[in-house]
């Protein structure tokens, strides 16, 4: 009871320096964590070492006083195999979000997006349409994921929503997230969304104390 909390609080701790006072940092290993009790230790004494919050429901249930925060699984994503898998849930506020993304997908000249990620997309909008985030590198983050984003996001904003953010969990993650960050100002100085550019980029995958100080060093 004092190795690994102590090792747990540690580590956050010197991530969370590493990050620095703007960059929010989310506990995310649950499944990784030893032990029966490990993913409830690991959430806590994360948060006791600094962290903002963390995807363990249960532990946000238990200490309440530690914020629950996550966005789209790879699983959400992919179940999603044809447009019957979003027949029911593509409607928000009586406009057919799906039928919209559709027509900025051939304003924008963007035909080669992923159909099935957009799916998923215009599903988890329709059930989060105020904290509407996405995991963008299933397929391809640059040539499908981002885009799909940006598609779903300017149906939200001409409803009065603001989508929030990505996910990054693969590839070079400085690159992507400047590649996305463009983007996102891009789209929104063409359709006037000035919002656009403060939607935020989270990145999860092996994230330790070198990779933030790359990261950070990098413009990222």
């Amino acid at each position: 009871m004092i190795n690994f909390p102590s090792l747990v609080a540690t580590n956050a701790s010197r991530m969370k320096m590493c990050a620095g006072p703007d960059v929010k940092c989310i506990e995310f290993g649950l499944r990784r964590a030893q032990g029966p009790n490990g993913s409830c230790l690991a959430s806590k004494y994360s948060y006791v070492g600094g962290f903002d919050g963390t995807s363990n429901v249960y532990t946000g249930y238990i200490y309440n006083s530690i914020p629950v925060m996550g966005t789209q699984a790879h699983s959400f994503i992919m179940s999603f195999e044809g447009i019957d898998d979003v027949k029911k849930c593509k409607t928000l506020d009586g406009v057919d979000i799906l039928e919209k993304a559709m027509e900025y997908r051939t304003e924008l000249g963007w035909t080669n997006t992923v159909l099935n990620e957009l799916y998923a997309f215009v599903a988890y909008a329709c059930s989060y349409p105020t904290t509407f985030n996405a995991l963008i590198d299933s397929y391809s983050t640059k040539n499908s994921g981002c885009l799909n984003f940006l598609l779903v996001a300017l149906v939200l904003a001409d409803l009065g929503y603001k989508a929030t953010s990505i996910r990054l969990d693969s590839g070079d993650l400085s690159d992507l997230s400047q590649f996305c960050k463009l983007k996102f100002k891009e789209i929104g100085d063409i359709y006037k969304h000035d919002f656009f550019k403060d939607m935020k980029v989270v990145a999860s995958n092996d994230i330790n104390e070198s990779r933030i100080v790359y990261l950070k060093a990098s413009g990222h």
